[in-house]
Order: C-alpha cells, then sequence, then structure tokens
C-alpha cells in the first residue's frame, strides 16, 4: 500500500496495512480523490471487497476508532469490554447528570439510554469544571497549541491547578514503603533536575483487572462455570443425568468442550485467529 498511495498518504487519503480511509472537504472533492485511488489501485493490479467499502460516509469505522468531520473518537463497542463487569466512576461537571439513573421524569430518548447503561455498575461524581483542570485543558486547548507548548516550553506542565505553572526541578527524596514504589535518589546539593527528569503523576489509575487468585477462587464459586471446571479437570465429559443438571447455560459451554483448557487452575476457552 506504501508504494501504492505513499505520495498521497495524509494528504488525500489514510492507509494502515490493507485499510484505506479517503479524506476531503467537499463531495466533488471525495469524488476526485476516489476516482484517484481508484485508478492507483488499477495501476497496481489491485481490487477492492465490495462488502467491505463504505462510500461517501459522514462517519466510519476505522482501526477501532470512529472518524468523523468532528475528529477521532473511540468505538464504544471496543471499549465495552474494558467497562463491563468492573465498577468505575464517571466524573462530569453538569451537576443534574448524577442523578440521570435514579430519576423518575426522563423522556423516552433519557429512558433507553438509562436502560443501555444498566448493564454497567458505575457511579456518577461531580466535579466542578474549574477542579477538573485537566480535561478543561484538553477541551480548550488545541492539538497544535499542544505540540507548539511541549516544543518551546517543555517544563510548563499541568499540575492540577487552574494555571500553567513551572514544575519544581528539585525533589526531596522519596520514603519507599511498598513494591510498587519508584526509588528516587536525592539530588545532590539540592541541583536542579532537567525537566525531562521530573515525573508528573497526572493521578490517572489503570484500568481495574482481577488477579490470577482472584479469576480462580471466581470460577470456582461460580454456579455454570465451577461444574464444567471439575468435569474439565478430569478430563471426563458428564453423563447424560449430570448434563441435565448443569442447566441451559452449562450446557452451552459444553458444546465448546474442545476448546476448552485449563492453565493455572482458570478454566479458558482458547480461540484460533484466522
Amino acid at each position: 500500500m506504501t508504494s501504492c498511495f505513499g505520495d498521497l498518504n495524509f494528504t488525500h487519503l489514510l492507509i494502515y496495512l490493507d485499510d484505506i480511509i479517503i479524506f476531503s472537504k467537499s463531495f466533488n472533492e471525495h469524488l476526485e480523490r476516489l476516482q484517484l485511488a481508484f485508478d492507483r489501485l488499477r495501476e497496481h493490479g489491485l481490487k477492492l471487497k465490495p462488502s467491505k467499502c463504505q462510500l461517501v460516509r459522514k462517519e466510519v469505522q476505522y482501526l477501532g476508532h470512529l472518524v468523523s468531520a468532528e475528529g477521532t473518537r473511540t468505538d464504544p463497542e471496543k471499549f465495552h469490554d474494558h467497562l463491563y463487569g468492573r465498577k468505575f466512576s464517571v466524573l462530569t461537571d453538569n451537576n443534574p447528570l448524577k442523578y440521570v439513573m435514579t430519576s423518575a421524569k426522563l423522556d423516552a430518548t433519557g429512558q433507553r439510554w438509562v436502560s443501555h447503561l444498566s448493564i454497567y455498575d458505575f457511579d456518577i461524581q461531580y466535579r466542578r469544571g474549574q477542579d477538573n483542570s485537566n480535561a478543561d485543558a484538553l477541551s480548550r486547548m488545541s492539538n497544535q497549541e499542544v505540540g507548539e507548548t511541549l516544543q518551546s516550553s517543555p517544563q510548563q506542565v499541568r499540575m492540577g491547578g487552574s494555571r500553567h505553572e513551572e514544575a519544581q526541578t528539585t525533589r526531596e527524596p522519596e520514603e519507599v514503603s511498598g513494591e510498587d514504589k519508584t526509588v528516587v535518589e536525592e539530588p545532590e546539593s539540592g541541583q536542579p533536575l532537567e525537566p525531562s527528569e521530573v515525573y508528573v503523576d497526572m493521578g490517572m489509575e489503570t484500568l481495574p483487572a482481577m488477579t490470577t487468585q482472584e479469576l480462580r477462587a471466581g470460577q470456582k464459586e461460580d454456579p455454570v462455570i465451577s461444574p464444567i471446571l471439575h468435569f474439565k479437570s478430569r478430563n471426563h465429559k458428564p453423563s447424560h443425568r449430570e448434563r441435565m443438571k448443569l442447566g441451559a447455560t452449562g450446557s452451552l459451554l459444553l458444546k465448546e468442550w474442545r476448546k476448552l483448557v485449563i492453565k493455572k487452575g482458570i478454566l479458558y476457552r482458547s480461540v484460533r485467529l484466522p
């Protein structure tokens, strides 16, 4: 694809492996760029699969993102697995939104949203806009301004206040009390550190995850997985009478018997990618 569209990449279209996305400012310009792309493909003897082509769309799914005239955002369907089954918090500067899950005075649209969100385990917390400085800064500062600031003044970082403040260039020695702590040596005689050496903790936590021990214990307590785990560990399929006790969900899991494997006491379903 690079040899075919290399000179057009980032100007007329974007390419990633065999994925192509063509962008334009107007309908006529879009037709011209489509024709240009078709001509290039024909010259290089390449073909397109019609069922995988989306033409003249205002929004397209591309590499796990939704791309439109408003910009690029993460495809919600791709992020579903990170949120489903986990407790998380939503921070918003819209105070009435706190009560959207408990309010009875909702129109049809609001009720549909509540129904869609009910599968998630979350709480909504109110945070004033002036206190939510990291999101506020991102919403007010364009990408170009961010890039220019990082290049011209790398020592200026957002420390969580309402103003851009210069990062402190000296730091105190840190006491280490746990395995997850990072050892920081005390600078000699309060010698200033280079801005690139200053670590700024913006308070972003990683997505919650279950440990191996928690997964193992959870499967043993699960009424559906636990019996299957027992039979699979013995490498013995249940009899007809035993299957009747598993219920409908357990029977569906038994249909995947050949794909089920046990590693470190945890039941997995193996999938072979094409």
